[in-house]
């Protein structure tokens, strides 16, 4: 009976194992799960889905279902609403060497506030979208491997967000590095499928899983693009939302209510701002008012001043110049006077001059009268005498 049973369990032992090794040679290897983002739930993803965060206007583009990124500013455009649980597939190529750029995922409102051109998000988790040549020129450059990035599609958390990252795990400990490498180069379409459900991320590059991370926190947010200075396009973005536990819808409500309560308090510190604006302007004005009534003021007591001081000074002008005149006329009135008086005198001396040469005229020719009556009394005894003496000499 021992020995039949021990036949037995030979037999079945040998037959199980020879099952099993023929089950194991009939086993196919694993296939690629390559996910096109088609069937029930799914959605194309276009640039309308989007807004643009930090780049210029011309930054972001779409023509035929690619959608076109200079690379220029470094920014980023966001999904217009949030996701939770999802899967993403996503074709992407880098049109210049060494490109870099990525994908973020469950990204907070709050990553996005105050973004300045040439800044990223300061939230959500990155799927690593670069170039093979980027680790190359590193790799070149440093003569070393990198032990912090790959080209071959990285995920990790970014700013305040945290993930316990799958393994092979960057140096720093923060990345989920691939397993493989699998990215495809320059101009070359790669494909990425994205599984992002329950605070878990996982990576599948041209079909086969590669990296991810879990406990992602926050595990709901917005979803955005970057442009990082190199020209990369994408195409065939599709998305499909599962069952989730309503947070990113809460997030997305809490996020619509505190935008909304933001732009009130913009508002009304707007309204604020304005009118203390407008009060300062009044003050100034006020103030300027003062400052012109004051220098008004100052300008008509100034003229004042000066008008007193000018008719104090024609007074001083017309009181010198009476008393100029007084002097003057003064001066003349004595100088006339003795004008006056030295030709009243100088008349009376003539008149006495006159009547004394009168006077003597006078004299003389009552002299010579006399004389005349003299020598003429003399004349006639003497003429006679002469007759008689010439008579007499004439005898």
């Amino acid at each position: 009976m021992r020995t039949t049973l021990t036949l037995c369990t030979v037999a079945l032992l040998l037959a199980s194992g020879f099952l099993t090794a023929q089950d194991k040679k009939a086993t196919p290897a694993a296939k690629k799960a390559f996910v096109n983002g088609e069937g029930a739930g799914w959605k194309s993803l276009s640039l309308a889905d989007f807004e643009n965060v930090n780049c210029d206007k011309d930054t972001w583009s779409e023509k035929d279902g690619t959608i076109y990124c200079t690379g220029k500013p470094v920014g980023v455009t966001r999904s217009k609403t949030t996701y939770e649980n999802f899967e993403l597939v996503a074709e992407w190529r880098h049109m210049k060497p060494a490109g870099n750029s990525g994908i973020f995922l469950w990204a907070p409102d709050a990553s996005f506030t105050g973004l300045k051109p040439g800044q990223l998000p300061r939230g959500g988790i990155e799927v690593q979208i670069l170039d093979l040549e980027y680790e190359t020129r590193y790799e070149k450059k440093n003569g070393k491997k990198s032990d912090w990035f790959t080209s071959h599609g990285d995920v990790f958390p970014v700013g305040t967000s945290k993930m316990k990252p799958f393994a092979p795990v960057s140096k720093n400990g923060r990345r989920s590095f691939p397993s493989k490498r699998l990215t495809l180069g320059v101009e070359k379409w790669n494909h990425y499928y994205v599984r992002a459900i329950n605070g878990e991320v996982r990576l599948w590059v041209n079909g086969e899983e590669v990296s991810g991370g879990s406990n992602c926190q926050p595990a709901a947010g917005f979803m955005a693009l970057e442009s990082e200075g190199s020209p990369v396009e994408f195409r065939n973005l599709r998305i499909r939302e599962l069952p989730g536990s309503g947070t990113a819808k809460a997030a997305a409500a809490l996020a619509a209510a505190e935008k909304a309560a933001a732009k009130e308090i913009a508002a009304a510190r707007a309204v604020t701002a304005k009118a203390k604006a407008a009060a300062k302007k009044a003050r100034a004005s006020a103030a300027q008012a003062r400052a012109a009534g004051a220098k008004a003021t100052a300008a008509a007591e100034k003229a004042v001043k000066d008008a007193t001081a000018r008719v104090e000074a024609i007074k001083a002008a017309v009181k010198k110049a009476a008393a100029e005149r007084a002097a003057a006329e003064k001066a003349a009135a004595e100088k006339a006077a003795a004008e006056k008086a030295a030709a009243e005198k100088a008349a009376a001396e003539k008149a006495a001059a006159e009547k004394a040469a009168a006077e003597e005229a006078a004299a003389a020719a009552a002299a010579e009268k006399k004389k005349n009556r003299v020598l003429k009394t003399v004349a006639r005894p003497l003429a006679g005498l002469a007759k008689a003496l010439g008579e007499i000499f004439d005898d």
